[in-house]
């Protein structure tokens, strides 16, 4: 009776570990459910910030308070602004070299995804120049000229030698970073 006992409980109770050949493949089917448990949690946090900036300009009346060409130039120089400081983080942390997004993704992979967020982040910080520029210039009747001497000089819009710094020292970067290519 214990003999048969002992076959049922091979037969239909608990699963033994998994040996040889079954025991690499269910570990490797279990890192890859990890990772892409993870792949989708770190994709997840990305856009979901990147939605909550967007959502963030519209709940400011970004789309609702839009009444002249000024005011959608300068809309939509706020969120090129927002998108490109949030891409600037990400270019940053791209290259981090945290370690367990090093694992995950590989620095090869990083790397790639950096130089294409350079360049969205670039184009993003260049459009919020000229969509600022241009629309405070309409919405102040003012030239290009004199709106970019009021925006340095005229103690209006504090914060605006630093970014100009700021804008300059990331195109130097780039193009600094580009000479050897």
């Amino acid at each position: 009776m214990a003999d048969s006992r002992t076959a049922q409980m091979r037969t239909f109770g608990s699963a033994a570990a998994p040996t040889g050949a079954d025991a690499s493949s269910s570990l490797s089917e279990r890192v890859s459910a990890g990772r892409l448990l993870q792949t989708l949690l770190v994709v997840f946090v990305v856009t979901g910030n990147a939605a909550l900036l967007v959502w963030l300009w519209v709940d400011a009346g970004n789309l609702t308070r839009v009444h002249s060409s000024g005011d959608a130039l300068a809309s939509i120089a706020r969120i090129t602004g927002r998108v490109g400081a949030y891409s600037a983080l990400i270019q940053v942390l791209l290259l981090a070299r945290v370690p367990w997004v090093e694992r995950l993704f590989g620095l090869d992979r990083l790397s790639i995804w950096h130089r294409w967020n350079g360049h969205a982040c670039l184009d993003l910080v260049l459009a919020h120049v000229i969509f600022s520029v241009w629309g405070y210039a309409l919405l102040d009747k003012l030239s290009i000229p004199r709106e970019i001497s009021t925006m340095l000089g005229g103690g209006i819009y504090p914060g605006m030698i630093t970014a100009t710094v700021g804008t300059g020292l990331l195109i130097a970067g780039l193009c600094h970073g580009h000479e050897g290519s």
